[in-house]
């Protein structure tokens, strides 16, 4: 849930619609500005409803180290809420979505991008961590980045890496298939094997927003009953894996608003 707004003044709406939808956990981006009573509705109904709330944000400059503390500033608030807040109002986890890729540094230093990424999600966890909290770390990490490795590491794959400091990762696999060459279940195999060896979980994402990449991207063409019926194929085309954990969708907004 990408719009703070929504999230404060549509709990009714969001609860209803994810349990209609058979929804388990939200990502929800808070504006770090609004007081910690603004998010507590939508946490505890949430809740009520068996269904967790892990806090968001996330911006392309987040990777690099002179924008930490941008980073680490939503930490610091998730931390100070649930401290405020009654055990059925906390939120459970941070999830990141960072993507420097969309920036021109990426393109002209990669290698260097890497590094300040790595070095801000080791003091995004350790700070998440401190203290001896409960919260769940994850990120977002895009499928193709498995092509490139570690700086200095060429063995070791940036993915795997990633995987290895969350708790969690949703994997972007923006597919509107299930099987076949190119389709959701072929892309995510190396991530799932990174996953399995470390003993970490994976979630797997699809897009609703429309896409400008390619028919093959979003389900935005194809609406919500055609992508129920891709996502339950999944289960069993990916049945091996243990790190497997489920779906997640790209976005409620355009969830919600999608052709039956």
């Amino acid at each position: 849930m990408w719009h703070a707004d929504v999230a404060i003044t549509q709990a009714d709406e969001i609860v209803s619609f994810a349990k209609q939808e058979g929804i388990n956990l939200l990502y929800v981006r808070l504006d770090l500005e609004q007081p910690f009573e603004a998010y507590r509705e939508l946490a505890g109904k949430a809740a009520a409803a068996g269904i967790e709330v892990h806090a968001m944000g996330g911006h392309p400059v987040w990777a690099l180290e002179a924008n930490r503390e941008r980073m680490l500033r939503l930490v610091r608030y998730v931390k100070a809420y649930n401290r405020s807040a009654a055990p059925e109002e906390q939120f459970r986890g941070i999830h990141l979505d960072i993507e420097p890729y969309v920036l021109p540094l990426w393109r002209e230093d990669p290698e260097g991008v890497l590094k300040q990424w790595m070095s801000n999600i080791e003091a995004f966890v350790s700070e998440s961590k401190e203290g001896g909290g409960s919260l769940v770390t994850s990120s977002d990490l895009a499928v193709w980045l498995d092509r490139f490795h570690v700086p200095g590491d060429p063995d070791t794959s940036f993915s795997k890496w990633m995987i290895e400091q969350h708790d969690h990762i949703t994997l972007m696999a923006f597919r509107d298939r299930a099987e076949g060459a190119g389709g959701i279940a072929a892309i995510v195999q190396d991530e799932l094997r990174f996953a399995n060896e470390l003993g970490k979980e994976m979630i797997i994402a699809v897009e609703m927003k429309e896409s400008h990449e390619g028919d093959y991207v979003s389900f935005h063409e194809e609406g919500k009953a055609e992508m129920r019926r891709q996502l339950d194929m999944l289960p069993g085309l990916l049945e091996e894996h243990s790190s497997y954990k489920g779906n997640a969708v790209h976005a409620y907004e355009y969830w919600q608003r999608a052709k039956e």
